[in-house]
């Protein structure tokens, strides 16, 4: 079996208590890292393991932690398969708004001030923070929630509900790590590309 092969079949197994532990430790530091940042005073977030972490699985001690930091005040979303009377209603947004490119930098910022040199900022979507003995690399998505919405069987009106994220080229991604879970999808992510008709709302 070469190198590639073992790495690959370790990937395959599930975390020992030990990496799960390390695993864990590193989504409750970036948690840390957030709530101790007073950008965010007054800003509703929450935070999303994504991917084989969450569900234990392809995640040993050399592969790393992927974290959403979603934020909660008000949600994106395309609802470019709906009938005129269907269109979701489009409210003003009245908490402390970020926008994707600015929500990210104030990110950024707080990833620095409680990790410093180990915060590496280039990737163009997620901020990683690197790994020590203590915990296993972790990404950190600046994310919102998205809603895609779609007709059922029966023509009522239904959403998927998944998180976007803006890279630094301007691109948007939508991903839907929960429905992923739920149907145990075994790729990392289930993406799309943002259109250009999605729009945001509050709850």
């Amino acid at each position: 079996m070469t190198a590639l092969e073992e790495k690959l079949a370790r990937y395959k197994a599930r975390s020992s208590d030990t990496e799960k532990e390390k695993q864990e430790r590193a989504e409750r530091m970036v948690r840390t890292a957030v709530g101790a940042w007073t950008g965010f005073d007054g800003v509703s977030l929450s935070f999303l393991p994504k991917g084989s972490y969450k569900n234990n699985t392809n995640v040993r001690a050399d592969s790393d932690v992927d974290i959403a930091v979603v934020h909660g005040g008000f949600h994106y979303f395309n609802d470019s398969t709906l009938g005129e009377g269907d269109k979701i209603i489009r409210r003003p947004i009245t908490c402390k708004r970020y926008d994707g490119v600015e929500f990210r930098a104030e990110l950024e910022k707080a990833m620095r001030s409680a990790y410093g040199t180990d915060c590496d900022t280039s990737g163009s979507t997620a901020i990683e923070i690197a790994e020590n003995g203590g915990r296993v690399k972790a990404d950190v998505v600046p994310s919102f929630q998205h809603r895609k919405y779609y007709y059922d069987a029966q023509g009522n009106v239904r959403y998927f509900e998944g998180t976007t994220t803006r890279r630094t080229n301007g691109e948007w991604v939508v991903n839907y790590p929960d429905q992923q879970y739920a149907n145990g999808v075994p790729r990392t992510t289930q993406a799309e590309q943002a259109s250009a008709t999605s729009r945001w709302c509050v709850f």
